[in-house]
């Protein structure tokens, strides 16, 4: 037996949690091919530009400035991936049930995090607390 987002009375608000998680599909794959490019086109930079010595600072900025592009782009990728498992889990009728204690997530936390894994209870007692 699967169990929905929302206890019967509410369970038409499930269609909008999911078009909800949609959207932020779109601007999730939309911010990480624009990452992505931001990142190639630093690559191409990178590969044009004049070798800097050890006490050029513009040297230092352009690496540092990658290695954050690079954060960022991860960071989105893992978002990204978040998302279209909460989408899988709509689709499984399992999106809002927390996966460690079986209870609904409350209302509250999925509009506050949408692709929540997890009640706060069970990431109270997770000290690692991985994913949400």
């Amino acid at each position: 037996m699967t169990q929905t987002l929302y206890p019967a009375d509410e369970a038409a608000e499930a269609p909008a949690a999911a078009d909800l998680l949609v959207r932020e599909q779109l601007e999730a794959e939309a911010r990480v091919a624009e990452l992505a490019g931001e990142l190639e086109a630093m690559g191409a930079d990178l590969e044009t530009e004049v070798t800097f010595d050890d006490e050029d600072a513009e040297g230092a900025t352009s690496s540092h400035d990658r290695e954050r592009v690079v954060a960022l782009l991860a960071s989105a990728r893992r978002h990204l991936q978040d998302v279209r498992e909460a989408l899988a889990r709509v689709d499984a009728g399992t999106y809002g049930v927390c996966e460690r204690c079986g209870r609904p997530i409350p209302r509250e936390r999925l509009e506050a995090l949408p692709t929540a894994r997890a009640c706060v209870s069970c990431l109270d007692r997770n000290p690692l607390r991985r994913r949400s």
